[in-house]
């Protein structure tokens, strides 16, 4: 596998499929090595502001920032940045390192381009700073006792935000209170064990490994994704060691989830805990007795490896791609494997002909919206004249103008061997990736189930 300072220059990429991949790499992790946000800026400043560099804005609030790239953060809200862009610009001053918001708390709180509810945010933090971290520690648990059985987006992020990050600066104390109150039924795997998880990944406690590891196990979505990004900040040999030997045996939506830290933790032995995961795959599928709810997971276990920037599944991948070729998360998947030999310096014999796979794919997308965003607009025509909620007229006579024909290509024949029942066919879409219905879980996760 590659580590994060041979992966950081492909950031500039010629080829976009490998500086794309390059961005993934980091997705999720903290395991930055020289990275910082002034890589991300030097991207956008070489390819601009696009869908594609999207994705690099929406990562700033992530990454290690400096004085320079705080800077240029107040800079792009200055210069009146595309809509997009300038919601993730704000976002990223949201979340700067507490010490750059003290050391620029003056110009921050005077910055007319900044949303109020940031500016309130900023002053919340500042003001946790002289709150003993247990009292915030308490105001947290209180919270979410407050907070119920309510859903994210029902109540004040920014509270639990604040109180997360002062919290965790309380070290063993209140470290220890967050693992008693995961190990808590009252605490009944609501609130309170979600920010107890977070509390714990924040603060990196390696004593909380175990604690945190078993809330896997529980059927709640938020509480296990929170696992998968408290596990990553503390990224120890621990967190592999610990996954590895959980994960065997338990049932698929368990396993769906158990191993998505080990894409995001860049230690070499994530590569070796991976495939030792396929290994238990494998086993699931060739036992004639074993029951489970989902197919075995080793098409997904392979992607975890080139989200390492790893080729070690590539032998096991060859059959699954050459059988299933056209389809879309397959594609996905040789766009990774493509991206990570490139990083690694090796050439694949079937790159040539998975990039003309790849390169039609975008082209067949290219031609679905142009049709359906000029049919949408002739429809949107008709119903402003019409005055209508649907085309006027009560017979064939108007149908006429409402047909066109659909871009050459058998679309319907493209997918004649499905790997799963039903497919994502959004091009862009992979398993890992975010879900386009905004619940910022993975699409496997999500509508993709």
């Amino acid at each position: 596998m590659l580590m994060p300072e041979q992966v950081v220059p492909f950031l500039q990429h010629d080829d976009p499929i490998v500086r794309q991949h390059a961005q993934r790499y980091f997705r999720n992790s903290f395991n930055f090595g020289p990275l910082t946000a002034d890589h991300y800026w030097a991207v956008l400043d070489r390819f601009g502001e696009s869908e594609e560099t999207l994705n690099f804005a929406t990562e700033l609030s992530r990454l290690p920032q400096t004085e320079g790239s705080f800077r240029r953060l107040v800079q792009a809200l200055a210069s009146k940045a595309q809509k997009d862009f300038e919601f993730h610009y704000q976002q990223a001053i949201r979340d700067l390192e507490l010490a750059l918001v003290a050391r620029n708390r003056d110009e921050l709180l005077a910055c007319q381009q900044l949303p109020a509810k940031v500016k309130e945010h900023l002053k919340l933090r500042l003001g946790l700073l002289d709150e003993p971290a247990a009292a915030a520690w308490d105001r947290l648990m209180q919270h979410g006792r407050d907070v119920g059985d309510g859903y994210n987006g029902k109540f004040d992020v920014s509270l639990s935000d604040a109180l997360i990050e002062a919290a965790a600066r309380g070290g063993e104390a209140v470290c220890q209170q967050a693992i008693s109150t995961l190990g808590d039924e009252s605490a009944d795997n609501g609130w309170r064990s979600i920010f107890a998880v977070q509390v714990l990944g924040r603060a990196r406690y390696e004593p909380g490994i175990d604690a945190i590891v078993e809330k896997l196990a529980i059927d709640t979505d938020v509480l296990r994704e929170e696992v998968n990004r408290s596990l990553p900040r503390i990224a120890t040999l621990r967190v592999v060691d610990r996954i590895v030997s959980f994960y065997p045996g338990k049932p698929w939506h368990v396993r769906l989830y158990a191993h998505n830290s080990l894409a995001a933790i860049k230690l070499p032995e994530c590569e070796a805990a991976l495939l030792k995961l396929v290994d238990v795959e494998k086993a699931i599928e060739a036992d004639p007795n074993h029951h489970d709810e989902g197919e075995p997971l080793i098409d997904t276990l392979l992607v975890d490896l080139t989200e390492l920037g790893s080729l070690a599944g590539l032998d096991e991948s060859r059959p699954l791609i050459a059988k299933f070729p056209k389809d879309p998360e397959v594609m996905d998947f040789c766009q990774g494997l493509i991206a990570a030999a490139v990083m690694a310096g090796v050439t694949l014999p079937e790159e040539a002909a998975w990039r003309e796979l790849i390169e039609a794919r975008a082209n067949r997308a290219a031609e679905r919206r142009a049709y359906f965003g000029g049919l949408f607009g002739r429809i949107g025509e008709g119903l402003g004249k019409s005055g209508n909620s649907l085309p006027a007229g009560d017979d064939t006579r108007d149908q006429g103008k409402w047909d066109s024909p659909l871009p050459a290509g058998d679309f319907s024949s493209e997918y004649a061997e499905p790997v799963k029942p039903i497919r994502n066919a959004a091009p862009k879409i992979g398993r890992n990736d975010p879900c386009p219905c905004g619940s910022g879980k993975k699409y496997k996760k999500c509508c993709g189930k």
